[in-house]
């Protein structure tokens, strides 16, 4: 397994209380309010287009309606992916995954790349996501981290290079995953902050992994779980630990 050294904090979505999440508007946001990593959601068109995309429907974050992988590139790239977060942000655009590896790269940011979309697409999401990759991102990947909540995504992830560091995500610890963190080689393991406690942590601490936790925006929490033994937390504020945060 290769090991990261992940800050205290991953921005979440971008800086996704500051500005509509998963667009260049958040991630340069980020960027401006000082962290070092961020963290976004990759799934696929109808054309078969990378996009930056947390939900399985456009509904929720853009002007548009239906499900993101029966909607054609041509028609997502014209929708309002910020208006419905404030004015200021009418027009900005869901991005592609190059624009936004492009964007982070120049950002000098590390990236935690969430894996989206329907099981049926994940060796076609993976091979879209390598070329993406082979294009904006270092070699030995490094500061980069593949994540998600669904095993085809994560065994296409492996099989399609066995250096790709890899993240487990879930909502809580199950005891069998630890040997599908092994089978897999994980990086770490991205677990929901109220899952963690000290007995959580001892069983995971025998596999050798990061433990990241999600979403956590208050300080005192974040200080709790760092005492507990995780590396670092997805964050919507990045100014979190800051004083006064």
């Amino acid at each position: 397994m290769s090991k990261i050294a992940f800050p205290k904090l991953i921005a979440h979505r971008g800086a996704s209380t500051y500005a509509p999440e998963n667009t260049l508007a958040s991630l340069r946001k980020a960027a401006e309010l000082g962290v070092s990593w961020v963290e976004c959601d990759v799934a696929l068109s109808a054309c078969g287009q990378t996009v930056i995309m947390h939900d399985s429907s456009l509904n929720r974050t853009t002007n548009g309606k239906g499900e993101v992988a029966k909607t054609s590139y041509e028609l997502i790239s014209q929708l309002d992916a910020g208006g419905w977060f404030a004015p200021e942000f009418k027009d900005e655009r869901v991005p592609t995954l190059d624009q936004w590896l492009s964007c982070t790269a120049a950002l000098d940011l590390g990236l935690n790349l969430e894996l989206k979309g329907i099981p049926s697409q994940a060796d076609q999401l993976m091979e879209k996501v390598l070329a993406s990759l082979k294009l904006h991102w270092s070699e030995d990947y490094a500061n980069l981290c593949v994540s998600s909540f669904s095993l085809e995504n994560l065994e296409a992830a492996r099989r399609a290079d066995a250096k790709l560091p890899l993240g487990l995500l879930s909502k809580a610890w199950s005891e069998e995953y630890g040997e599908l963190l092994d089978s897999l080689s994980c990086t770490s393991i991205n677990l929901a902050h109220q899952s963690l406690d000290e007995r959580v942590m001892r069983q995971i601490a025998a596999h050798n992994v990061a433990v990241l936790a999600y979403t956590v925006d208050d300080k005192k929490l974040a200080e709790h779980l760092f005492e507990l033994g995780v590396c670092g937390v997805f964050t919507n504020d990045p100014c979190l630990l800051k004083e006064g945060g």
